[in-house]
Parts: structure tokens; C-alpha cells; sequence
């Protein structure tokens, strides 16, 4: 539980529901400092939450975070990769890329320049120092032990009550996709 006691803590898109539950996990695990770039409609949601909330712009957040950031969690991954490590805390910060699935390729016209910029950031993220990227679909596929134990773990958390998302509502499973869509909506206040 004590895993970043004393550390600073920075997350991107922290406007995302995994931004907030990211902020939520490092306080729980004891970060001194939680800093979440997000949209402006959710900074009054994560100053709730106790972080410290920027824009997502680099210019407004990396003058107050460079290097200072023990741990970050890039949630917008590729974005900003090089404002990223220049948060970092000098030769001690650790930088976790979460690799969302891509809609891209479900969507008509995906062409391999795509895929290819995506080849680029991942070989130029392989040159940073104490990185590594989590593709939570890669985990259970390669890793499915870890990947239970650690559903379990959130899992446990949620049930003794150390996290307590917000529900607004409950959705219908034949509504998920259109639950799905509005939440992507920038109109969504999270």
C-alpha cells in the first residue's frame, strides 16, 4: 500500500475515468503529490479528488512538474512524449505508458502510415530510460495470472471501499455502445 509514499505523481488525461482512478490508486498508495493534466471540464473533479489539475497543454503543466515526477502515468500515450520525460524526475522516474486499443483500425480507411507512426513512437519510447507501456489487452493475453491478480486486487479494493467510483447511472448492456460514445463526448463532465 505504501509503494509511492512521499513520491509526486503526474497523469495525463487525467479528464479520462482511468485518470481519476489513476489519481485515486496514488493517493491510496501513499503519493505526496498527485498533478493530473486534463480538460477544463474536469479540473473542479480532480481537485475533488485531491490533485493538483492542469490543461492538458505541456506549456501549462511542465514548467511546475519538470523534473519533479517520481512516477508518471501517461494516459495519453503518444502524446507529448517529450514534455513527458522532461517531467521526470533525473535518473529516478518512471514513466508508464497505458496503450489504449486503438479504434483506428475498425475504422474504414486505417492505412499502414498509421501503424507505422505508431512503430516510430513505440522504437523512440524504447530509447527512454525507465519506461515501459501497458496494453491492459496485451496482459490478459500474455500475462493472464498477473492480469487476475491484479483484477482481483482492484477488485478487492472496490469491495473493502478504498475506491468508490462515482455511478450515474446504470445502463442497459444493449445501450453499452451508446454509453460508450457519450462518454467520449468532450461535452461529458467526468
Amino acid at each position: 500500500r505504501d509503494c509511492l509514499r512521499g513520491k509526486n505523481v503526474l497523469v495525463t488525461d487525467g479528464s479520462s475515468l482511468e485518470g481519476q482512478a489513476v489519481v485515486r490508486l496514488a493517493y491510496w498508495a501513499g503519493a505526496q503529490e498527485v498533478f493530473a493534466a486534463g480538460n477544463k471540464y474536469s479540473h473542479d473533479r480532480l481537485r475533488s479528488l485531491g490533485a493538483t489539475a492542469f490543461s492538458e497543454d505541456p506549456d501549462d503543466w511542465l514548467p511546475h512538474t519538470q523534473g519533479l515526477a517520481d512516477v508518471i502515468v501517461h494516459l495519453d500515450y503518444p502524446n507529448d512524449l517529450f514534455a513527458i520525460q522532461s517531467a521526470l524526475k533525473p535518473d529516478a522516474g518512471r514513466l508508464v505508458c497505458y496503450a489504449r486499443p486503438s479504434r483506428k483500425k475498425e475504422q474504414p480507411g486505417f492505412s499502414w502510415v498509421t501503424e507505422m507512426e505508431t512503430w516510430c513512437v513505440d522504437a523512440s519510447l524504447a530509447l527512454i530510460d525507465r519506461a515501459s507501456v501497458y496494453n491492459p489487452y496485451q496482459s490478459l493475453e500474455h500475462y493472464p495470472n498477473q492480469f487476475l491478480e491484479d483484477s482481483t486486487f482492484l477488485f478487492v479494493l472496490l469491495q473493502e471501499r478504498h475506491l468508490r467510483p462515482k455511478i450515474d447511472q446504470i445502463v442497459p448492456l444493449g445501450k453499452v455502445p451508446q454509453a460508450h460514445h457519450e462518454l467520449d463526448s468532450p461535452e461529458i463532465t467526468r
